[in-house]
């Protein structure tokens, strides 16, 4: 077992083969967490009623009729907008949640697997609130790996990870403390995306609150989410001098 986390290694960092990886240093935490918040921000302008904002801002300021040939994108894109607003969003909760230490990977263990109860105890506070690492560790700390000390596991972790409703429940707000308006909204959009096995038809709702809600949205990641992958971008970036160690936070 390691008594340390061990060090940051950009030749590990597939962390679905690897789910145990955030959880050995501070950087790996922040390395992912960037990642997320990437990946969903280009995720969230290239939806399609975002590409096109201007049109739906034509339709209400300038009393716009749209045309069926420009109503039927809107309709068509609904529920994948939707999916890519989530993913954005639930990408920065969870980036939220790693560099402030707590696990964002679903806890479990096998019966008659070592700890099994205390796996399955915080498994079920999981389901509630935020675990924090400490927790976890408290439980085992890493076993080491014999192929490479970066494949070493943490053990209760799993590759799968707290969903997207839990994220939005009221414990995990708590932490996370995303403005009421952008909860709202995002719980709207999460009843359209829980649709996708029966959604037969893409119905389109160009007015005011339409528009509204997706300037909220570019608003919260004009000013919180860029401002967290500016701050990762820089404590990540190598130095200068390399023989200066990196420092976490």
């Amino acid at each position: 077992m390691s008594t340390a986390e061990e060090d940051f290694n950009d030749e590990f960092q597939d962390y679905n083969k690897y789910p145990s990886i955030p959880y050995m240093h501070i950087r790996n935490r922040q390395s992912l967490a960037n990642g997320l918040i990437t990946f969903g921000v280009t995720n969230f302008f290239n939806c399609y009623s975002i590409i096109n904002i201007d049109i739906i801002k034509g339709v209400l300021f300038r009393k716009k009729k749209l045309t069926f040939d420009e109503a039927y994108p809107f309709a068509l894109n609904k529920l994948v907008d939707s999916i890519r607003i989530i993913s954005c969003f639930e990408n920065y909760m969870k980036a939220h949640l790693l560099i402030n230490d707590f696990v964002v990977h679903s806890i479990y263990a096998k019966k008659g697997d070592r700890d099994y109860k205390k796996y399955m105890e915080l498994r079920e506070e999981q389901s509630k609130r935020p675990i924090k690492l400490s927790e976890l560790l408290a439980v085992s700390l890493f076993i080491k790996s014999n192929v490479h000390p970066m494949a070493s596991t943490l053990p209760g972790i799993t590759n799968f990870t707290v969903t997207f409703s839990k994220l939005l429940s009221e414990k995990y707000q708590e932490e996370i403390k995303l403005p009421s308006e952008v909860l709202r909204i995002l719980n709207d959009m999460n009843e359209v995306r829980n649709n996708v096995h029966l959604y037969y038809s893409g119905r389109v709702d160009i007015n005011g609150q339409t528009y509204n809600d997706l300037l909220t949205l570019n608003h919260f990641i004009d000013n919180t989410i860029h401002p967290m992958r500016n701050y990762l971008d820089g404590i990540l970036k190598p130095p200068t001098n390399p023989d200066q160690p990196q420092k976490g936070v």
